[in-house]
């Protein structure tokens, strides 16, 4: 994200109620969650009716004001280079330090290159060649 930009980083943590996902929580279990609709995938019990309603609360909080924060809920701090945290999201909510830094460093350094070859790229593209008939 640029200098400017806020960023608010969560790791949602619920896993499904099946004896047969061993998995752990998986990509997109949270969008369910997030709409507050369950699925078939993932059925939800009274915990996860209370923590879908806090997680409405913060994306539409985030929609309308551009900070996710709201009235009697866990603080969501901004993640940052300096404070590199995110909220928890499980039946318990809660902020805390960002447990896999340094892998997310690689994968940041990663994108940050591949960024780079794009823009030198259309870059190159945008620069008119001059040619000269002869």
């Amino acid at each position: 994200a640029a200098v400017s930009n806020t960023v608010f980083l969560y790791h949602f943590e619920r896993e499904p109620h099946s004896p047969k996902q061993t998995a752990g929580a998986f990509h997109a279990a949270e969008v369910c969650f997030v709409h507050g609709t369950p699925n078939m995938v993932f059925p939800m019990n009274e915990q996860d009716r209370l923590l879908s309603k806090k997680m409405v609360h913060y994306w539409t909080q985030f929609a309308k004001t551009g900070d996710p924060n709201f009235a009697n809920s866990e603080r969501w701090s901004p993640f940052s280079a300096t404070a590199q945290r995110w909220l928890k999201l499980n039946h318990k909510v809660e902020q805390s330090e960002v447990t896999k830094a340094a892998i997310y460093e690689i994968f940041c350094r990663r994108l940050d290159r591949t960024l780079d070859r794009i823009s030198a790229s259309q870059q190159q593209k945008a620069v008119p060649s001059s040619h000269q008939d002869s």
